[in-house]
């Protein structure tokens, strides 16, 4: 079961739950309270979970209001993704939109500024899908969110354009005049929904490799 107060401690940077082994079932030590956000062992499971919660969530709310939606399909490990997760199309527009949850406090990170980890990630989905960006002559924008629950500079534009598209739309299944705050609110709880996933995944595989070694 998925703790309710995992998000919490995310987002107040204490770890996911008390009595944590010393180290991560990858070998890395528990000092970071925020390690499973960035841990390579979990980018295959809960992590890539996280993220195709968000991706269908995303189509769910363009189809609700007419759009056509292709959801790119999960590729192989070893293999390099070509297409965006999402070709949307709407009357006056087509885009490609590619999803990516980013963890601020990451090792690896580059900068305390506000965003600026989730700047990064849209500028290389920009540029990784340039070439059919360019070929399809249809803009490439990258839905960055970040783990603490910020949304990026691009994924505030597809909201947007979600909620302009919903007041012009002849049919929907979704209410037009309340469609942009809802899809806010859904995207936090699916967010935190998969933040406590990751916790719950790490935290069982660390006590696990205790039982077990």
């Amino acid at each position: 079961m998925i703790t309710s107060n995992m998000p919490c401690r995310h987002r107040l940077g204490l770890p996911p739950s008390d009595n944590l082994p010393p180290a991560c079932c990858c070998g890395t030590v528990l000092t970071d309270p925020g390690h499973f956000h960035s841990c390579a062992q979990l980018k295959r499971g809960a992590t890539l979970l996280r993220h195709d919660l968000i991706v269908r969530l995303l189509a769910k709310f363009f189809r609700s209001i007419g759009a056509i939606v292709r959801i790119e399909p999960r590729v192989y490990v070893g293999e390099e993704r070509k297409i965006p997760d999402l070709d949307i199309l709407l009357p006056d527009r087509s885009f490609f939109v590619d999803v990516a949850i980013t963890h601020p406090n990451s090792p690896s990170r580059e900068s305390a500024t506000p965003l600026a980890a989730a700047k990064k990630m849209e500028a290389h989905k920009v540029w990784k899908y340039r070439t059919i960006s360019e070929a399809r002559g249809q803009p490439i924008l990258g839905f960055v969110l970040e783990s603490y629950g910020a949304f990026g500079k691009m994924a505030r534009q597809i909201l947007n354009i979600l909620r302009h598209a919903a007041s012009a739309a002849a049919y929907a299944s979704l209410p037009t005049n309340t469609l942009g705050l809802f899809a806010v609110q859904a995207f936090a709880v699916a967010l935190q929904k998969g933040n406590a996933l990751i916790a719950r995944t790490g935290s069982q595989r660390a006590r696990a490799l205790v039982l077990t070694g």
